[in-house]
């Protein structure tokens, strides 16, 4: 069944890309000022911060590689996982070590962002492979500055890859490759880091000539191929396929979520772009303004702050940081965090990150909009975080396409926005491509083996999204065996992790099952489960289920599990209600089936709730 319960939060949750990318403002107004003391200091240890950041996802660049390694990381990603090796002192692809998995490629809206690398801690956190030999070469006054332009990634379709998958010579593997940046780049190490060499390497567009302040200049990729580069396109244009960035997840059984950033070492952050040291970012401070950013830059500022520190994010969102602005916002929305509410900032905020093409500001802005019943105006502006790379903003939208709010129902786009979602490690819109995949519908194609891979894969992902769609190909023997006790434990892991149509479909299995007592007091504490849990949700309608299942369950089994019009949880209250009304808790209890038909009926629309209580 398609399930839209497990999208984020309006005020706290606005999912982000593994690789968090700044948005773009073109023009020598966005540079970044070097302090005037020397530039490239040694004011953290940069073993410590290497060690640390090796036991953290971590998204290094890869524009210092050579030719002929780039060459073997393109290799390594079309014969399945990339494995690396990667602690303190070295940085080692793994040819001869693999694992089974594709990298999916999708694009987004071009992005734009411009770096100076200033210490050597900064170089070994995010440059990894080169730092030492770059270290020698740079003294005690150079930097490494580099432009990016981004139109897409390659990411891995699995949520994690443990060690027993591996497959070769794989005996020094530390780390797998969880995802590309695609796009085009230029990089130069400089002798001082003025403003005179950025503008050499950044330019008005990143594309123009040096003028001598930068040495070693290297490109890849052509800037303007990759600024007209269309989001939808099934692959980067032909001059725009440089590998940037890489995302790294430690092969200790990790999940690699898409709503966890990059990690630095000790005494740096990540801000966005890079990670920087602390003393970096006290020097920025004093150059800070006073009022909150009116737009991006190509040039990240601040650092992104801790989303449970209302104060950090606000200071931060003063200093430019625009995904700290996002999460200032979500205080504000909501009153939380020691502020007064003030939704108009907050919307603001949102606004010029959304501006900015900043997709998760998008995303949060769009789901304010759809909790205030401004579906339309919610679509709009979700499509627009979609574009520029956010899974969750993706996901949502298709729910307003698929069920038809505020927008013309139109399920076709919704498989389109949720298989792109899906590429992008939603497993909300993994689950759900995989739900228009088992059966056929909506224009979608019959592939239940297909289906169970998007479930197992969405099952084993951080909430259990897909859980409850697996139990579902256990049951029925879809896209694989039948396993009627393996779906029982699929539908009770997903009930506790919060899918109301699991616990009722486990309470009905066990109902079904069983006639003991015990058994359907286990089954009455599901159905009881679900009914406390929050609402929304989607779930099949009688039409669907016959059509699904025909003649696998009585009339009675068919009716519950539907709800034509009402959400997950009423149909838990509604289940919840027969149970009592037949005494499932030990005697019937026509007072506290009232109370489960009420929240079915008035609080979760489903009408054939609407009704008295009556002893069976």
């Amino acid at each position: 069944m398609v399930r839209d319960s497990s999208r984020v939060r309006i005020f706290r949750g606005a999912v982000a890309l593994v690789t968090l990318v700044a948005p773009f403002a073109c023009g020598p107004g966005g540079f970044l000022k070097p302090p005037s003391a020397p530039a490239f200091i040694d004011d953290t240890d940069p073993e410590r911060a290497r060690v640390t950041m090796t036991k953290n996802p971590s998204a290094p660049l890869i524009v210092d590689w050579q030719p002929e390694n780039r060459g073997d990381l393109e290799v390594a990603i079309k014969r399945g996982v990339a494995v690396v090796h990667f602690d303190e002192k070295s940085f080692v692809l793994l040819p001869q070590c693999r694992a089974r998995g594709n990298y999916n490629y999708v694009g987004y809206t071009p992005k734009s962002q411009n770096m100076t690398i200033r210490s050597r801690a900064e170089l070994q956190a995010n440059l990894p492979y080169g730092a030492f030999k770059l270290e020698g070469k740079l003294g005690q006054e150079g930097a490494v500055m580099v432009a990016l332009r981004m139109v897409g990634q390659r990411m891995f379709d699995s949520p994690h890859l443990s060690r027993d998958k591996l497959e070769g010579d794989c005996a020094r593997a530390t780390h797998y490759i969880s995802a590309l940046t695609i796009g085009a780049f230029r990089y130069a190490t400089t002798a001082h880091a003025s403003a005179e060499a950025a503008a050499s390497i950044f330019g008005a567009g990143g594309g123009g000539k040096t003028s001598g302040e930068a040495e070693n200049v290297t490109t890849d990729g052509d800037f303007g191929a990759c600024d007209g580069a269309d989001p939808d396109a099934e692959s980067a244009p032909s001059r725009c396929r440089a590998l940037l960035r890489i995302n790294l997840v430690p092969l200790d059984g990790a999940v690699a979520s898409a709503s966890e950033g990059p990690k630095c070492g000790e005494g740096m952050k990540w801000n966005g772009q890079m990670c920087v040291t602390e003393r970096r970012i006290q020097q920025e401070a004093q150059q800070s303004p006073t009022s909150e950013p009116a737009q991006s830059s190509a040039v990240a500022k601040g650092y992104e702050c801790s989303e449970d520190d209302a104060n950090e994010c606000k200071e931060q969102c003063r200093a430019g940081n625009l995904p700290s602005c996002n999460r200032f916002a979500g205080f504000l929305a909501a009153g939380a965090g020691g502020f007064p509410q003030d939704v108009a900032r907050a919307v603001k905020l949102w606004g010029i990150g959304c501006q900015s093409n900043y997709a998760p500001a998008c995303t949060s802005l769009g789901m304010y909009l759809e909790s205030k019943r401004l579906f339309h105006e919610a679509a709009e502006i979700g499509g627009k975080g979609c574009r520029a790379g956010d899974p969750g903003a993706c996901t949502n939208v298709a729910v307003l396409a698929y069920f038809g709010r505020g927008v013309a129902k139109n399920r076709q786009a919704a498989f389109q926005l949720w298989l792109r979602g899906c590429k992008l490690r939603d497993w909300t819109a993994c689950s759900n491509v995989g739900a228009m995949l088992l059966h056929g519908t909506d224009g979608a194609p019959n592939n239940p083996e297909g289906a169970r891979k998007l479930f197992t894969a969405a099952c084993e992902a951080p909430g259990k999204v897909g859980c409850g769609n697996l139990a579902e190909t256990y049951e029925h023997g879809l896209g694989g065996p039948k396993d009627t006790a393996k779906a029982l434990e699929l539908y009770l892991a997903s009930c506790d992790a919060g899918g109301a149509t699991s616990c009722v479909a486990a309470g009905l299995l066990t109902e079904e099952n069983s006639t003991k007592l015990e058994s359907r007091q286990r089954a009455l504490a599901l159905y009881e489960k679900g009914c406390g849990m929050g609402p929304g949700g989607g779930c099949a309608t009688v039409q669907e289920v016959r059509a699904f299942y025909p003649g696998e369950y009585t009339d009675e089994g068919y009716d519950r599990r539907a709800c034509d019009d009402g959400d997950q949880r009423a149909l838990a209250c509604y289940n919840a209600a027969i149970a009592t009304e037949r005494g499932y808790g030990g005697s019937v209890d026509l007072a506290k089936a009232t109370r489960y038909l009420d929240l079915a009926c008035r609080q979760g629309g489903l009408k054939k709730a609407c009704r008295p209580p009556r002893a069976r």
